[in-house]
């Protein structure tokens, strides 16, 4: 079963999500993943940001990066989402990481 974590960096650095298999897989597993905006807006806080993840047999982890838009704006913490979906190989238990933006204005 495949899973996101959560994740949280300063306003500007990238956040780093880990998209991880619960078992060594004997087959290719992929999946994909996008940014969905919440309190922080794609393409104003967060890049648009999306892909695949391919998992090789017997790999686990994958570590996606989301790059974050720095601004001199005081604006608190934000989240977005970064969600999993069309999983091939492996089925999603955790379809859903939350991002945190901490603002360093």
């Amino acid at each position: 079963m495949l899973s996101v974590s959560d994740a949280s960096a300063t306003e500007g650095e990238r956040l780093e999500f880990v998209i991880s298999l619960n078992e060594d897989p004997y087959d290719y597993v992929v999946v994909d993943y996008d940014v969905e905006a919440g309190t922080a807006e794609v393409g104003v806080d967060v890049h648009r940001f999306g892909g695949t993840a391919l998992f090789q047999p017997f790999e686990v982890r994958k570590v996606i990066r989301v790059p974050t838009i720095r601004d001199s704006v005081k604006e608190g913490t934000e989240t977005f989402s970064l969600v999993l979906s069309k999983a091939s190989g492996a089925t999603i238990e955790k379809k859903t990481g939350i991002g945190t933006i901490l603002d360093d204005d």
